[in-house]
This record gives C-alpha cells, sequence and structure tokens, in this order.
C-alpha cells in the first residue's frame, strides 16, 4: 500500500509519520484526568516491543521517509494538550483499557511534528501545503490523478493564500449543537478550542466535521493551525479542522463523490463489512478500471 503510493506520486515528497509509546507507560486517566492505574510491566513491555519491531520494519523498508513521534514530543511542542481527554483503547490481555496516544484522534499536531521533522532533517520547507493519506485507505485508480484533480490552480483556490487559505476533504459537514454527538466530539477539546469555536459560535449553533481519510492542507491554511495549535486550540481533528476553517477565511473543497465508493466502503467505522469483502471490493474495482477511495483497509 505505501510502495503504491510512494510510486503513484513519484513527483512528491513522501513522508511516513508514525506514532511510538514511551517506557513512561500507559495509564487509564479519568475525566478529571487523573491517572486510575498504569498498564503491569511485563505487558507494557511486550506492546513497546512489538510497536519498537514494527516501527524498525518500516524504517528498513522506507528509510529516512519515515518520522517517528511520541506524546512526549507533542506535549513540548503543544504543552495545552495535556489538557485534553484521552480516547481509551481496549487491550484484551489485561481485560482494561488505556489512554491511547494523542496519534488516535489529534492528527494536526501529528502532522505538524512530521512537517517539523521533516524540515528540520532536510532543509526543504513545505510550501506548496500538504496532503495527509491514513494508513488504512486504498484508492483503486493512481493517486497522482486523484491528488492533480485539486491542485490550487486547477480549482482556482491560489488568491486564497492571501487569506485563510484551502482545505480539500470529504463530507464535511455542519453540525447542531443540539445534535448530541456534538458534545462528544466537543469532549475531546481544549478550553481554548471551546470557548473560541464551541462556545462563543452558539449564535450560528453548529459545529463542522469531516471524514479526514485524505485530506489537503494548503501552506496557509498550514500556518492558520499551527497559529491556534500554539495558542492552545486542540481538538479531535475530525471537528477541529473544518472547524478552524470555517472561522478564519479558509476556503472548503470537497472531494467530489465520484472517486468516493459507495456501500459503505468508505465509513469511518469498523465491521460494517468484512476483511473479504473489503478486499472482494477492491479487486473488482481495480479489474474494471473503477477508481474509488476505500476504508477502513486494516490489514
Amino acid at each position: 500500500r505505501f510502495h503504491r503510493i510512494i510510486d503513484d506520486l513519484h513527483d512528491r515528497e513522501v513522508i511516513i509519520s508514525v506514532a511510538r509509546h514511551t517506557e513512561t507507560g500507559i495509564f487509564r486517566t479519568n475525566e478529571d484526568m487523573e491517572v486510575q492505574y498504569a498498564m503491569p510491566k511485563e505487558h507494557l513491555n511486550k506492546l513497546l516491543a512489538q510497536e519498537r519491531a514494527a516501527n524498525d520494519e518500516l524504517i528498513a523498508e522506507f528509510g529516512d521517509r519515515v518520522f517517528e513521534y511520541d506524546d512526549d514530543i507533542m506535549d513540548r511542542e503543544f504543552p495545552e494538550l495535556k489538557t485534553v481527554p484521552k480516547l481509551h483503547f481496549f487491550h484484551a490481555p489485561t481485560n482494561k483499557s488505556y489512554d491511547a496516544n494523542y496519534g488516535k484522534l489529534m492528527f494536526n499536531e501529528c502532522m505538524r511534528i512530521a512537517i517539523d521533522q521533516y524540515q528540520n532533517r532536510t532543509g526543504v520547507q513545505v510550501n506548496n501545503g500538504a496532503w495527509m493519506i491514513v494508513d488504512d485507505v486504498e484508492f483503486t485508480g493512481d493517486w497522482k490523478e486523484l491528488l492533480d484533480t485539486y491542485t490550487l490552480p486547477t480549482i482556482h483556490s491560489t488568491e486564497n493564500e492571501f487569506e485563510g487559505g484551502t482545505l480539500i476533504s470529504s463530507e464535511d459537514l455542519p453540525y447542531p449543537l443540539e445534535d448530541t454527538r456534538v458534545n462528544w466530539w466537543a469532549t475531546y477539546a481544549s478550553k481554548n478550542f471551546r470557548e473560541k469555536y464551541v462556545i462563543s459560535q452558539r449564535v450560528n449553533k453548529v459545529l463542522w466535521k469531516q471524514t479526514e481519510q485524505v485530506v489537503y492542507y494548503s501552506a496557509r491554511f498550514l500556518e492558520v493551525l499551527h497559529e491556534n495549535m500554539k495558542e492552545g486550540r486542540h481538538a479531535q481533528s475530525e471537528i477541529a479542522t473544518p472547524t478552524i476553517c470555517e472561522w478564519n477565511g479558509c476556503r472548503r473543497v470537497e472531494i467530489d463523490r465520484k472517486f468516493i465508493e459507495g456501500d459503505q466502503f468508505y465509513t469511518n467505522f469498523n465491521g460494517v463489512h468484512t476483511t473479504e469483502e473489503i478486499q472482494a471490493r477492491l479487486e473488482f474495482n481495480r479489474a474494471h478500471g473503477v477508481h474509488k477511495l476505500v476504508h477502513p483497509c486494516k490489514w
């Protein structure tokens, strides 16, 4: 999957950003940000070893395209992140749930770290924006064809680089604050984000949310996001990205539905289709020249 993306995007710089846990441990915290319990050492050491082996395999395969980050790096760069509740993941061997790392919900901050790491390592500035492609999405056409469809000149958006920039994503929709899902999404947000973009926007009564398997951030919008992060405005990226875009003069562009697979083969929910069904759809599309985004591909 990664090789296909790299081969298709031969005229772009492709980097791979991966999370790692640290030996400080994995904990369970409550809503008051208090530690309730830690993962037992024997399980933590096994998890760290498995993760290290997987990351080492990526580095062996892709070399200096790979950049690693962890929560300690994120906390140093963005101190207000510590105030945002973490999503919990279930760990079957201990029959308990623990805090997921920031990479589970905070894509913007993770991508910022990756961009800074790339710029520091290479000395090359990211002046033309960046595409983010999650690791479990497939496209049954040519990735270059898809991304080239949405260059700023093609979508007549170069002028917006003097304003709030451009965001390209899919299923970018407003949700009324009365929607019960809004309260859940806003739970995973910092106080500064909620005060500026949730509470203060009640007159508009909406929060924006997008699907973020494939997203483009123009250079100017990357600056806008970074400015907000530095001011302590953090939230689950599915809501943070389009909401910040909405209130900062950013132009929003939707990926055309013709590139998105139907029948719930492009969804945020696991278990809608079996792995075999998803693989069969991918094979059918490629055999018949059908160019569609498919998600999630958990293998």
